[in-house]
């Protein structure tokens, strides 16, 4: 790896790991236009100014990283509340309630002894129930929402 994406994930860690990633163009042009006012500007060219960087432009770099952050929190809940403002959310509603009393069934068959599961089964039965979990838990978020605060804590 290049000597300014090292720079790069030390002082601005969140856009030094979009640069390696999916977000890598959109970083990078983020980083061209806050840095060096031209989000055109070459990666040669962002990689001259970082570095050469002075302790100010560092100083500047972690600025910018936080501004990044800012703006993709900024972008996810917008992602959310369009997700949220479906016109119709009836067909969300018949299938999250649907897989929740299905789920809630299972659990209940489990627990209460009315659904026996073959110990041959018991490892699938699960991973499969740590799959059904996971997406309740995507129902209810959808439904409920999730703060980053959250994510940040894991």
């Amino acid at each position: 790896m290049s000597a300014w994406k090292e720079i790069l994930k030390t002082v601005a860690p969140k856009l030094g790991a979009a640069i390696g990633g999916p977000m890598g163009g959109i970083a990078t042009k983020f980083i061209a236009n806050k840095l060096l006012g031209n989000e055109n500007a070459s990666e040669e060219e962002i990689s001259l100014a970082i570095s050469g960087a002075t302790p100010s432009d560092l100083a500047r770099l972690k600025e910018i990283d936080h501004e990044y952050d800012v703006e993709v929190l900024r972008i996810q809940a917008g992602d959310r509340a369009d997700a949220r403002a479906i016109a119709d959310k009836r067909p969300q509603m018949v299938l999250s309630g649907a897989y929740t009393i299905g789920y809630l069934g299972l659990i209940f068959g489990i627990m209460s002894g009315h659904l026996v599961v073959p110990d041959n089964g018991r490892d699938l039965m699960m991973g499969l129930l740590g799959v059904l979990t996971a997406a309740q838990s995507n129902i209810i978020q959808f439904w409920f929402g999730s703060s980053s605060g959250s994510k940040d804590k894991l």
